[in-house]
């Protein structure tokens, strides 16, 4: 649902466009969130823009310096804010029971049966999707940040850093890759110059980087020390972060986190089976440690090596091995999507269900894309 802050009456209005509907709300603008993944287009019209809309996106602001703002997907928790002289175009948002995506076997067959693109890999160690739809990662051999196209995963750039990088987090139009050292530095997205550089005392052996409250609370995992690190940010230019609190988990070697919501999220022991939650206690400091999935018994004690949420809170979870197990938001199995001939370590989804893979396999490593070829 919709976030709308009024302040005074705002419009909306239907258009009909090449035989589409799309509606429109006037002094109105859609407010990113930090996983929305939108192309910004400037000294074009709001007309050509629309054009865009109709082809390849589901929204659009029309700005008044002739900037536009097309986004390919909308969050649930997504605002729409007053912003005079602005326009919010977009098309009519249909129920999830519409689209194919929440059929999970009609999705793992589209999925299985995609068009797929495979390209070598080495060694990378995450993926994530910036506001310039690139999708990003993160070499641990050759020091390297790189993005690469999500259409295709051409490469796009690169850039270098004097240590290993060993986690890679994404918030304020900017990438914060931590270090083997423990420094974090923070890199504008858009020209790929470092905006800061930070280093903690307490930031030791780090597992995973996210970000909380778009970005105003970073959150990192510290295996070694069985810790979990809260920073608030402080600055944004340039951007700065200092330590407010850490947890200590009941469990060794704390590493992947997976965001839910603000008050919300799990993680994944290093060589672990077992998945933790952490629910937030009145949205201040204190966090509840519970057990949320343990697959012992599933998986033959295999360990979870990647994990990710779909739009629908299903969880898809890879063990290095060719099926990848999907469960409900209770914790129940309700299907599994296996790529032949593969060893999937790491998973990622976009919004309309295109998939990527890491192929561990011992004589040939690759990254995979599988587009089922979704339009919701």
């Amino acid at each position: 649902m919709f976030v709308l802050n009024y302040f005074f009456c705002v419009l909306l209005f239907i258009s009909r466009t090449n035989s589409m509907y799309i509606q429109r709300i006037n002094d109105a603008q859609l407010v990113p969130q930090i996983n929305t993944n939108y192309h910004i287009i400037t000294n074009s019209t709001c007309e050509k823009c629309l054009c865009q809309l109709i082809s390849s996106f589901t929204a659009l602001n029309c700005f008044p310096n002739n900037t536009c703002q097309l986004f390919q997907s909308i969050s649930q928790y997504s605002k729409i804010q007053i912003s005079l002289q602005t326009r919010f175009y977009f098309r009519p948002i249909s129920t999830p029971g519409f689209c194919l995506s929440s059929n999970i076997s009609l999705l793992i067959n589209k999925i299985e049966n995609g068009t797929r693109i495979s390209i070598p890999e080495i060694n990378f160690q995450q993926f994530i999707e910036d506001n310039q739809n690139f999708l990003v990662t993160i070499n641990v051999d050759t020091f390297e940040l790189i993005r690469y196209s999500t259409e295709n995963l051409t490469m796009i750039d690169n850039m270098t850093f004097d240590q290993s990088p060993v986690a890679i987090g994404f918030a304020n139009d900017a990438y914060f890759i931590v270090l083997t050292n423990g420094s974090i530095i923070i890199v504008d997205s858009y020209n790929l110059t470092v905006l800061n550089t930070m280093d903690f005392e307490n930031v030791n052996g780090t597992g995973d980087i996210m970000f909380l409250e778009n970005g105003e609370i970073m959150v990192i995992t510290c295996p070694n020390e069985n810790l979990i690190l809260f920073f608030q940010q402080m600055d944004i230019s340039p951007l700065n972060y200092t330590f407010a609190y850490s947890l200590t988990t009941n469990y060794s070697n704390p590493q992947t986190l997976k965001y839910v919501n603000n008050s919300f999220f799990h993680v994944i022991p290093l060589m672990s089976n077992t998945i933790y939650s952490y629910a937030a206690i009145d949205n201040g400091t204190e966090w509840i440690e519970n057990i949320f999935l343990d697959l012992t018994l599933t998986t033959d004690n295999s360990t979870v090596t990647s994990m990710i949420i779909d739009r629908y809170g299903r969880y898809w979870i890879a063990f290095d091995s060719p099926t990848i197990l999907i469960f409900d938001e209770k914790g129940h199995e309700i299907g599994n999507l296996t790529i032949p001939n593969a060893n999937i370590a790491n998973i990622f989804m976009t919004n309309n269900s295109v998939m990527y893979f890491s192929d561990r396999q011992a004589n040939e490593t690759q990254t995979i894309r599988l587009d089922p070829h979704i339009g919701c």
